[in-house]
């Protein structure tokens, strides 16, 4: 890998971003957990009144705004799918009661280093997949298991998941659940963690993400996602990651990861 190539790796139910942002990221929420650590040394998080604080790492909540200044170094950016078994999971044991949480010791103490690199460069992306879950099973403590979600809203997200592409009206979503709408708003936010909006938004920023992989350009993966025009998807992904889809995505490389249950 060389030195100057950022990575991705796009898991069904992850996404890991590993290298350097030439800026700062703007205060943003996203419907992912998140867990960030500085790979050499701490970057600044913004606290609640409004000073910057050096971090070795952070655990990031679902829909929590935040704001960090990395830029010129290299990070460990990990989003994981809320709905997925190890998102429900941290969500329910640990960001619920403690939407931020501050990772006291530096990456290369929680994770190998070197190992980590080279599983990149070599391509063994199972073994980094199965890295990142002893994390969370072994230093966060973390069990695996789903909650158990109202059919209603099972409904609809089963629903979604297959037609996030296309224009769904609140009307449509109203009458699959059988609710009233501000019922529905109410009990997807609850259920999900993140309105029923967002969620649709994120689907789609993951499958750009994937058409940019596939070799489309931006404009390209923006109708090819849902989304507009380009400046529509650079407006919704900045929004929900801190930074533009150009910035994140100079120099990168992103791989696509198939791992089995």
């Amino acid at each position: 890998m060389s030195k100057n190539t950022n990575t991705f790796l796009l898991w069904k139910d992850m996404v890991l971003f590993w290298g350097t942002i030439s800026k700062e990221i703007k205060l943003h929420e996203h419907p992912a957990i998140q867990l960030v650590f500085g790979i050499n040394h701490p970057f600044l998080h913004k606290n609640n009144e409004n000073q910057w604080v050096p971090k070795y790492g952070l655990l990031i909540g679902a829909s929590q705004q935040h704001e960090c200044d990395a830029h010129g170094q290299p990070i460990f950016s990990l989003k994981i799918d809320s709905e997925s078994l190890l998102g429900e999971s941290i969500t329910q044991q640990l960001t619920a009661s403690n939407p931020i949480i501050t990772l006291s010791k530096p990456f290369s103490e929680y994770f190998d280093l070197p190992l980590i690199q080279q599983l990149i460069q070599t391509g063994d992306h199972s073994a980094i997949y199965e890295q990142i879950t002893r994390f969370f099973k072994s230093e966060m403590k973390v069990a695996l298991h789903f909650a158990e979600k109202d059919p209603r809203i099972q409904t609809v997200i089963d629903y979604l998941k297959e037609h996030y592409l296309e224009s769904v009206p609140t009307e449509q979503l109203l009458e699959m659940a059988h609710l009233s709408e501000s019922r529905f708003l109410h009990l997807f936010k609850e259920q999900v963690g993140i309105p029923v909006r967002n969620y649709i938004h994120w689907c789609r920023i993951q499958h750009a993400i994937k058409s940019i992989m596939n070799g489309m350009n931006l404009t390209e993966a923006a109708y090819e996602s849902g989304f507009a025009d380009s400046a529509h998807l650079s407006r919704i992904f900045t929004r929900m990651t801190g930074a533009s889809p150009s910035l994140t995505m100079k120099n990168s490389r992103i791989v696509q990861v198939f791992v089995e249950e």
